[in-house]
Order: structure tokens, then sequence, then C-alpha cells
């Protein structure tokens, strides 16, 4: 099939990228919409649902299609070897950015890095820049408690640790979110240690990863515009949010492809473009920051 011209519409003074996630079943569904929403973001992201439903090579192939760069959010998370060999039959098909969980430890996005460095050249493609996801951006304060990540009085009495009279776990937002910002800020070190090239986090970590990283790429999901209902995302801010905090990178999918009642997938993806616009203007009346 001969590839589709994608002729950007987006602001060509933005500095803000959204990456697209196709996540869908069929791939009626997916060139459907990237027919309607490919003008209008710079990356594609071919998730789980899509790549399982329907082949990852013939989703990528799709993508490419409409000259789009190709995220592949395999999200890979297993022993180091495993996940190496992973990685290099997904770097086969020539792509962009392909993501692990940070979580997997220095080991295995070393071991990834590796194959990556060491592979890609043999198959004639570009080398893809490797995403370390951090803490998911479905994850709360009290989903971290359950997990142990965030250690609560009960837990830590079980290792003879017993803290003060009166001790407790943070109950406001602003101080629940300093320890996450912690906990993520932790995980990236541990990832660009090990040589991930970007790392992914909620946009609410990206302020303090960004005064760390000068000079690692930051991608962050859990965007949702003012008009989107509430959903699955627990860590979340506005696309106009987002940016005045910094970001350059907003993963947006739900709200462009299952938008309200009464707006379209077009509507809604210029509504947020729209947003991004407003908070880059703001930026540049501050001070071209």
């Amino acid at each position: 099939m001969k590839k589709k011209e994608n002729c950007l519409m987006t602001d060509p003074k933005s500095d803000v990228k959204i990456f697209f996630p196709v996540d869908v079943s069929t791939e009626k569904e997916a060139r459907e919409i990237l027919a309607e929403v490919s003008p209008y973001v710079e990356v594609a992201k071919v998730g789980l649902e899509f790549m399982y439903h329907c082949d990852v090579s013939k989703a990528i192939a799709l993508i490419k299609e409409f000259n789009l760069p190709v995220m592949v959010d395999s999200k890979l998370i297993d022993i180091g070897p495993t996940v190496a060999g992973g990685i290099e039959g997904i770097l086969k098909h020539d792509i962009d950015y392909v993501n692990v969980m940070a979580v997997g430890g220095r080991p295995m996005v070393e071991q990834a890095v590796e194959r990556v460095d060491n592979t890609f050249r043999k198959y004639g493609v570009k080398r893809p820049q490797i995403i370390a996801v951090t803490v998911l951006t479905s994850l709360k304060f009290e989903h971290l408690v359950e997990l142990g990540i965030v250690p609560d009085r009960e837990f830590l009495a079980k290792f003879g640790v017993y803290p003060p009279l009166g001790w407790k776990l943070p109950e406001d937002s602003g101080s629940q979110q300093d320890l996450i910002n912690e906990i993520v800020l932790r995980w990236a070190r541990v990832s660009v240690n090990a040589g991930a090239d970007i790392v992914l986090s909620s946009a609410l970590e990206l302020p303090r990863l960004a005064e760390e990283f000068e000079d690692i790429g930051l991608i962050n999901p859990g965007i949702r515009p003012p008009w989107s209902p509430p959903d699955h995302q627990g860590r979340k801010l506005s696309p106009y949010e987002a940016v005045i905090s910094g970001a350059k990178n907003l993963v947006i999918g739900t709200p462009i492809r299952k938008p309200p009642k009464g707006m379209s997938r077009e509507e809604a993806v210029k509504s947020i473009r729209a947003d991004i616009a407003r908070a880059e203007n703001e930026l540049r009346m501050r001070g071209g920051k």
C-alpha cells in the first residue's frame, strides 16, 4: 500500500509532541482513527492491545503507512536475557522508540541497552530510543502502600522497625506526591545510569526529574483535558498544566480516541492542541521558557 502523506496541521512553532496510543483491537479501527488524527500528532504508539490482536509487525507497518514515527509500548520486564531477546525482536521492525519497565532493575535495563547497541546495525535499522517506564500513572499513593513500595507501620514492624509514636504516612496530597516523586526519581536514576535514553512518568513528577536530568528525554502520559470524564488515570494533569510544568512529550490517547458525545476525534485533538498552544504562549509571555 502506498504511504499516506502526513502533512502536520499542528502549530509549527510548537515544541510539544503528542504521542498517540493506537489502543484498538483491529487494523480497520486503527486505520480509521489514524486517518482522522495523524495530521495532528507526532508519534503513534503500538500498545499491548493492538500488538496482541493484530500482530506487532502488522501494527507497526500500518502506522508507517501514515508516515509517523513508531513507539512500541512493549513494557518489557523479565530477567535480563529474556528482555534482551525480546527487545532485539522488536527493533528488527525499524522503530523509533521501545520501552522497558524500570522496576525490572539495573541489570535488566543494562542488558536491554547492550543488546540494542550490539544488534541494530545487523538488521540495517536505526537505533531505537529506549524508554524506562517508572511508576504507572494509574497508580495512586494508596496503591503504592498496598504493594509495599511505600512501607506502612505494619510492614515496617514485621522487620523490627518501629516508627516513633504518632508516626503515620502522609495524608495530604502534596506530601504524598513528594514521596512518589522520590520513588520515581530513584527508579529513573537507576535506569539512566543503566543506559536508558528517556524516562517516562506522570507530569506530576516532571519538575523533579527535570531538575536532575537536563540531557535525558522525558515523556508524560496521564494527560487529560478538562472535558475528559474520569477514567483509569490516577496521577494526571491537563495538557495546559503539563506544558506549564515543562512537559514537551505528551501521551494522550483515550480523550482523542473516545471523545465525549457530540465531539469528533478531530475536534478533540484540535482542542488539546489549542490547550497546548495556550500554555506555550503563556510561557513565552513569561520570558521565553
